[in-house]
Parts: structure tokens; C-alpha cells; sequence
């Protein structure tokens, strides 16, 4: 007999979106196919110009919404501020989710009352080795960052928090150019909530969208640093920021296996 008795919460889901129609579209597909859809689903329209708007617009559970101000912060913000739900999950465009994904995610904090925020597990989907990158993932996303932060890491590609959380901790901060799912982590650890990782919630993305110039890398890594100094975190910020430059320069051969997978693909067509 089932004897659960916990009240079931509603889940909103934020997806900001500039320029991402292909990605979108497997994304929200992916939305479509959960075993418990959420209640809404927030697509935020950074000033795209190609069709990203009407692929979020083809989907009849979507909710689109515009924000003017260029940057995911400022279209991540804007999606948690227009959600309605006891819970607000976040992805990517370039995020598919676990058929379960949503169910996984409300029953989780349904049984769990002291979880302010869950993360999940990554697979990257247009990559070799797939077992080995999610490995490697693992490592810096969870178990390096979160020795680093002292608290456990959220990872804006797949995280859920609770609305009421973010409203008393987040919602009027500034958005500068940071990381938005480390400087949450950061916040809500300083705040004193608890969040957690959770290996079966499980969504693949892409390896940084097709993005494998060597200065984007670049500057995308120094975001890092960049982020606990905006926290405060001023010596952490420095050991980060040479960490952070051993992680490229180890990086550099994922980088040009990648050059060669989108050559031979190019060749093959």
C-alpha cells in the first residue's frame, strides 16, 4: 500500500536563451517527454536573433518571456523572478534531461524539508568518452569545487532550488559577470542552507555549446576566481586563479580532440 503522504510541490523550470534554436529544441523536447511535467516552463529570450523564440513558442507548455539586458545572469534572474512554483529548477538550452528528471527532483524535496537547492549528474552528449568526461566532471564540479567552497556545488545546467531560498537570498543582488551557479552556491552557504548533490538526477548537455576557441576557455575560466572575489573571498580567489590555469593548460588536449571530431565531421558531409 502506498503510504506517502507528503504534499506534492510544483515546479517551475527557467531556461535562458540567446541565439540557441538548435540546442533549445532537444532541450525542451526533452521537457515534453517527463514522467511528471512541471507546472511551468520559463523560456527567457536574451535578445536572441534567430529563432530561438519561435522554437519556444512551438512548444505549447512554454512560457516565453523577454529580457533586454545582454548576459545569462541578468535572463537567469529574470526567468526566477517571473516563476510562480514552491520550486524553481534551472537548465541550459543545451541541457536533456533524465525522463525522470522533474519527478526525481519534487519527491526529493518533498521527503527532505532541511534542502534548500539540489544539483545532479552530467554526461556531455556530442563527446567521446563519455563515461571518463562525466568522471572528470564530477571531479571539478563537485568534489574539487565543493572542498574549495566548503559547501556543496550547484551547477546551473541542472539544479533545482526552493523559491522561498532564493527569494530571501538572492533575488535582490546584483548580476555582475560571474557564475551565477557558484556565486548561489557561495550565498546560500554563507546564509547557512544546506545544498545537496544527487547522482540520479541525471541531465547530458554539450560540450560547452560548440565553443572551443581557446580566449572564450579562457575567459570563461577566469570568471571563476572573478566570482569569489565578488563574494569576499579574496585568497581563495588567487588559488583559484592559478588552479584555474593549470585546469587550461591540462585542458588543452580536450580542446583539439574536439577540433578534430568537428573536422571529420565536416569531411564526412
Amino acid at each position: 500500500m502506498d503510504t506517502y503522504k507528503h504534499k506534492q510541490l510544483h515546479v517551475s523550470l527557467v531556461i535562458p536563451a540567446y541565439n540557441d534554436e538548435r540546442y533549445l529544441k532537444v532541450a525542451l523536447d526533452s521537457v515534453a517527454k517527463q514522467t511528471l511535467m512541471p507546472d511551468e516552463v520559463i523560456v527567457v529570450d536574451n535578445g536572441s536573433s534567430d529563432g530561438t523564440a519561435a522554437v519556444a513558442l512551438s512548444h505549447p507548455f512554454v512560457k516565453l518571456i523577454k529580457e533586454g539586458r545582454s548576459g545569462v545572469g541578468f535572463a537567469s534572474h529574470a526567468g526566477f523572478l517571473a516563476a510562480k512554483n514552491e520550486l524553481i529548477a534551472r537548465i541550459d538550452t543545451d541541457s536533456v534531461l533524465a525522463p525522470n528528471w522533474v519527478e526525481t527532483a519534487a519527491r526529493y524535496f518533498e521527503l527532505h524539508d532541511d534542502v534548500a537547492a539540489i544539483s545532479g549528474k552530467c554526461y556531455f552528449y556530442d563527446y567521446p568518452m563519455r563515461r571518463a568526461t562525466s568522471s572528470f566532471h564530477a571531479l571539478f564540479q563537485h568534489y574539487l569545487q565543493s572542498f574549495i567552497a566548503g559547501t556543496n556545488m550547484l551547477w546551473a545546467s541542472n539544479m533545482v532550488i526552493r523559491k522561498s531560498v532564493w527569494d530571501s537570498v538572492i533575488a535582490d543582488q546584483t548580476i555582475p559577470v560571474i557564475h551565477e551557479d557558484i556565486d548561489m552556491s557561495l550565498k546560500l552557504h554563507k546564509a547557512g542552507y544546506s545544498i545537496k548533490r544527487l547522482r540520479k538526477l541525471v541531465a547530458s548537455v554539450s560540450l560547452i555549446r560548440n565553443q572551443t576557441s581557446l580566449s572564450y576557455i579562457w575567459e570563461y575560466a577566469m570568471i571563476w576566481p572573478d566570482t569569489y572575489t565578488k563574494n569576499q573571498q579574496i585568497i581563495k580567489s588567487y588559488l583559484i586563479r592559478i588552479l584555474a590555469t593549470l585546469l587550461f593548460i591540462l585542458g588543452l588536449p580536450l580542446v583539439f580532440i574536439r577540433y578534430a571530431q568537428q573536422m571529420f565531421n565536416r569531411k564526412k558531409f
